[in-house]
């Protein structure tokens, strides 16, 4: 609960709504904790749920309550994993972590490694973002599953009308069908990027729109856009490799070795965790180079809470280029438009430590702080 606890001089500028809301939102994270705990004992003994004629506790709170189905069945869905989940559990009852995190560590339960890495990994997502979280049991999964991304048999798309006159869009792709099609999106949505009116997903749209428009004007599908493999290497390690898309997503050495024969493969060298240092063949495209590496290592805007992805961000010299600052990775961050323009007019400052973390001050110096990162 301590990510939510306003720091002394913090308090100043908090107000009473700002401060409110976030007890609100500690008191909420410690209910759904207990929701769970208690979801648990109700399976083991069920009451009014065998009464009822529901299935499983989860289907009966919510035909009980307000809360959404798919809510409920997955405080359900996490109340029956939790209990092969000790190190997880007591996490989830300390408040160490939510249960957005839990159902995270959740998805990795199956593979045979997890016992043992299983208190490791929640000591990684403790204290870091939800999007680090996520790329954290990725890189966990990408190494011990070894069935691979995914099946793309499974992979379904639905196109239905609504009551309004308009179509919804529904799909579940594997991730190599998932990379292949958003390196094309993304490639045709950066014609629209000049267009602040328009939403990330509303370019997206068009160009999946644009995708189809080509592929019949041209009489058959359009040429296919190669996902493009980073290869990691980790000078302070040597030997290890660690295969990913060029957004970060872990991509585990089966698959790899599968896409790399119709793949566009980088090497990037890093020096430990956080810090990209060189990226292979991209000297001609330097500043393409740097942006990958960017994106490789911050994953999106650096921003506490921000989940724009990298496609949306712009590159941000911490020392700026005109006070001094060099064009290095070292120097760069990645940061929305939004957050970009705000960092100018009311004055943000970056600090990149020595071990590549990198902390983000308001003008009058405190520091903005992760979600679930502990109070000074």
């Amino acid at each position: 609960m301590a990510s939510l606890v306003v720091r002394a001089q913090e308090a100043a500028a908090a107000s009473t709504a700002e401060i409110r809301l976030l007890r609100l939102a500690d008191l909420r994270q410690a209910v759904d904790a207990a929701m769970v705990a208690t979801l648990t004992e109700v399976d083991v003994a069920p009451g009014l749920v065998h009464l009822d004629g529901a299935v499983d506790g989860g289907r009966w709170l919510a035909a009980r309550t307000e809360l959404h189905p798919a809510e409920a069945r997955g405080l359900a869905v996490l109340a029956g994993a939790l209990p092969a989940m000790p190190a997880t559990s007591d996490a989830l009852e300390q408040g160490r972590i939510g249960t957005e995190k839990a159902r995270l560590l959740s998805t990795a339960r199956e593979v045979d490694a997890f016992a043992d890495a299983e208190a490791e990994l929640v000591d990684q997502v403790v204290g870091v973002s939800l999007r680090t979280a996520r790329r954290v049991v990725g890189r966990f999964l990408a190494e011990h599953r070894p069935a691979g991304p995914g099946d793309p048999a499974a992979n379904e798309v639905t196109l239905s009308p609504k009551r309004n006159g308009r179509w919804k869009l529904h799909g579940d792709l594997d991730t190599d069908s998932a990379m292949l099609l958003g390196n094309e999106l993304r490639r045709l949505a950066a014609a629209y990027r000049d267009d602040e009116t328009l939403s990330s997903a509303r370019r997206t749209a068009l160009a999946l729109v644009e995708v189809a428009r080509r592929s019949v004007t041209l009489g058959e599908r359009a040429a296919a856009s190669r996902p493009e493999v980073v290869l990691v290497a980790d000078v302070t390690f040597g030997d290890v490799v660690n295969p990913g898309y060029d957004d970060g997503t872990p991509l585990g050495r089966r698959a790899f070795e599968n896409l790399s024969c119709d793949a566009t493969v980088r090497r990037l060298l890093t020096d430990g965790p956080n810090e990209p240092l060189e990226l292979g063949r991209s000297v001609r495209l330097a500043t393409q180079g740097q942006r990958r590496a960017a994106a490789v290592r911050d994953g999106g805007c650096v921003f506490p809470g921000c989940d724009r992805p990298p496609d949306d961000c712009d590159l941000h010299h911490i020392r700026h280029w005109l006070n001094g600052g060099t064009t290095d990775l070292a120097n760069l961050c990645l940061v929305c438009r939004r957050h970009h323009s705000l960092t100018h007019s009311i004055g943000f400052t970056f600090v990149r430590h020595r071990d590549g973390r990198l902390t983000i001050h308001r003008p009058d110096g405190t520091a903005l702080r992760w979600p679930g990162e502990q109070a000074a």
